[in-house]
């Protein structure tokens, strides 16, 4: 209680405000998938206790002094499901590293290529994903179908957790199997050559 501010460093511990010094708790929130599921406009399975802890976090959120979110979206739903006004909210987007720009560096194509010979030669696009249905991949598999109708020889770099058995219904049933290529378990400077290997950023997120 001694100091002169508190940073709470995601919503889903908000309830942690009602603990601090009125006025002085920050909060930066991601997102607020539970409350858009419990509304329905997303279609999420919440657990029990999840729904349980929505109030008590909704008034930790409410609390705080200042709201940080990454982007205008989540300000505009702070301002939609939770009424908060929007002069308490400020959006500060993430920082991006150099090192995932794009850059004319053709090892990390090359290097791309070692480890996925299935991409050698063909544009690329790619998702880095939790495998969390919200990140809303049968969307993107959909638009890889369209898109190769029209450029052929586009394919996906899905980096991070393997397609869910339903997305993997989804590829063979849109006859996408040639067009996926599927990598884990990589070092985070890998993850950076990915993103300079590739031609595009995929990010289908509902939010």
């Amino acid at each position: 209680s001694r100091g002169d501010a508190f940073h709470v460093l995601d919503q889903s511990h908000s309830h942690l405000v009602l603990s601090l010094p009125r006025g002085r708790a920050v909060l930066t929130c991601h997102d607020l998938i539970p409350y858009l599921a419990a509304r329905g406009e997303l279609s999420l399975p919440l657990t029990r206790e999840v729904r349980a802890s929505l109030q008590r976090r909704a008034a930790g959120i409410r609390a705080a002094a200042r709201i940080v979110t990454l982007t205008r979206a989540v300000r505009d739903d702070l301002v939609r499901l939770l009424g908060i006004p929007e002069e308490r909210i400020r959006v500060i987007p993430l920082g991006v590293d150099a090192a995932f720009r794009p850059g004319n560096r053709p090892e990390d194509a090359v290097w791309l290529e070692e480890r996925l010979p299935g991409v050698r030669g063909r544009r690329r696009l790619l998702q880095v994903a939790t495998g969390g249905a919200y990140k809303n991949t049968s969307a993107l598999l959909a638009a890889l179908a369209e898109i190769q109708r029209v450029v052929p020889d586009v394919c996906l770099v899905r980096v991070g957790a393997p397609l869910s058995a339903e997305e993997t219904d989804q590829v063979r049933l849109l006859k996408l199997s040639a067009h996926i290529h599927q990598l884990s378990g990589i070092t985070d400077e890998e993850l950076a050559r990915c993103y300079r290997g590739c031609c595009l950023l995929a990010h289908p997120s509902l939010t």
